[in-house]
């Protein structure tokens, strides 16, 4: 009698090659294996006793057909029925790693490969090899805890299809660990500028701040966003109004909570999300929405962009911190889908080890971008290098840089917020530093702000998120995530 063939046998085990099983035939000592690949003749693979066998010579991309006979008494028997297995296309491994550091762990992420039924990681401390399997995932991020500050990771990501089919290894993607410096700051006697506290607001009677996350400041109203709303208060930080955000729906689906809020020229709020590619133009009472404008990803990539704040240019560009790439892109005025061939991007892609531009410069972890209009220059908060990078707003090119991690009165801790204090200076909020320092444009330090009263409670790091200036009224504004308040004082001197 002839052999057949087990359920779902011959079956591809990728890289190992095939798996063959058959039922016994009564009576058989041994069984032949044939092969043929394509449209080539039958081969004689190997005679064994068992009634199973492993092919590791199968290829992945050409048919492979197989039959079986029986060796009774020592003579050929009937052949089993032919099984052809069909030449699989190659999967494509993915594209677009990225990795982004976060709390003693490297975040990486790729992109989503059609067909693919999960991804293998492979990690090395050398481009050479050899790399090492760390997971087998059906998710395409992943989150590396096993490293060390200033050392260099490789990784390599294949897709594996259904079939067991893994994908070529691609170049490695690398990755040199450089956790944020904290530097204790050292105690100085810094020229200090007395503010008198005024009073504290928590908004609504009946509905206070929840996580305030940012303040803009437009014709004598001040907006501050927390996780759900929009409050709208007076100079003296009485509730005027309020709307809300995240219960709004755009395409039937719900907004995310909103993170950045700036005011253009035209007193429309411009608005970014946490963890949303969208950027929203918002009118002031809140009662439409004017535009939605989505910033594209790079080139090839699936991830999408992650805008973390908004400024707009003197042109009416929107200067966007992408935080999901560690770039700056600048969007052209008034087109609500722009393509990346409309798109200015400065920095290199996080992940990347190729400038798009001439005007490229690097960023470790920028959040923060404000406009410094007596200057001409976008100044963007790049936290993880504790430094600001001026950019000239019309020539694109960076100008200079101020700060960095340091212990002096110049240099930064880490980085709050910044704001345009008078037309040649800027306030920088220091967090782990505790200060509020003002500082020229060439990086001279100036004075610091104190509060004899310590309402300021700068004692307390990460107690201050974000701070606002009123020129014409002298008055400083700090929000406090932390505590859920707004603080107001009047700068004397």
């Amino acid at each position: 009698m002839a052999p057949a063939w087990m359920p779902n046998f011959p079956m591809r085990m990728g890289a190992a090659g095939t798996l063959l099983m058959w039922m016994p035939v009564p009576g058989a000592t041994e069984y032949k294996v044939l092969r043929k690949v394509g449209d080539g003749k039958w081969e004689t693979v190997t005679t064994l006793a068992p009634n199973t066998y492993q092919d590791p010579a199968a290829p992945q991309d050409n048919d492979v057909s197989y039959k079986v006979v029986a060796i009774v008494a020592g003579k050929d028997g009937e052949e089993s029925p032919v099984a052809v297995l069909k030449g699989l296309k190659p999967i494509d491994p993915p594209g677009n790693v990225v990795g982004r550091l976060g709390d003693k762990q490297l975040d990486l992420r790729w992109d989503v490969v059609g067909g693919a039924s999960f991804y293998n990681l492979y990690k090395s401390a050398s481009k050479e090899g050899p790399f090492q399997l760390v997971s087998s995932l059906q998710d395409t991020k992943y989150a590396d805890t096993k490293i060390e500050d200033g050392k260099t990771y490789y990784y390599q990501v294949t897709s594996v299809s259904s079939s067991n089919q893994e994908s070529k290894k691609p170049e490695a993607f690398s990755f040199k660990v450089e956790f944020p410096k904290v530097v204790v700051v050292k105690k100085f006697d810094p020229v200090r500028r007395k503010l008198k506290f005024i009073k504290k607001s928590h908004g609504e009677d009946f509905a206070e701040f929840y996580n305030p996350t940012d303040l803009s400041l437009s014709e004598g109203r001040i907006f501050v966003t927390d996780a759900k709303t929009v409050q709208v208060l007076d100079l003296q930080g009485e509730f005027l109004s309020r709307f809300s955000i995240v219960q709004e729906k755009v395409a039937s689906q719900q907004w995310p909570s909103p993170v950045r809020v700036c005011v253009g020229p035209q007193g429309t709020l411009f608005m970014t999300f946490a963890q949303s590619p969208f950027i929203r133009e918002i009118s002031s009472e809140g009662r439409a929405l004017l535009r939605e404008i989505k910033v594209p990803a790079i080139p090839g990539s699936k991830l999408p962009c992650e805008p973390a704040s908004v400024e707009v240019g003197p042109d009416g560009r929107l200067w966007v911190v992408d935080s999901q790439y560690g770039q700056v892109v600048v969007l052209p005025a008034g087109n609500n889908a722009p393509s990346n061939d409309e798109v200015v991007r400065l920095g290199w892609a996080r992940g990347s080890d190729t400038p798009f531009t001439d005007k490229d410069f690097v960023m470790a972890g920028p959040v923060l971008i404000r406009y410094w209009k007596d200057k001409g220059l976008m100044c963007v908060a790049d936290a993880s290098r504790g430094e600001i990078v001026l950019i000239n707003a019309n020539t694109l090119k960076v100008e200079g840089k101020i700060g960095g991690f340091g212990a002096g009165l110049q240099q930064f801790s880490s980085i709050g917020d910044l704001v345009v204090f008078d037309p040649d200076s800027i306030l920088v909020l220091d967090v782990l530093g505790k200060s509020v320092r003002r500082l020229a444009l060439n990086g001279d330090y100036l004075d610091s702000f104190v509060d004899d009263d310590e309402k300021l409670n700068l004692q307390k790091p990460g107690s201050i998120s974000r701070v606002l200036w009123d020129p014409k009224g002298r008055n400083l504004y700090v929000l406090s995530s932390f505590e859920n308040q707004l603080y107001i004082y009047h700068v004397e001197g």
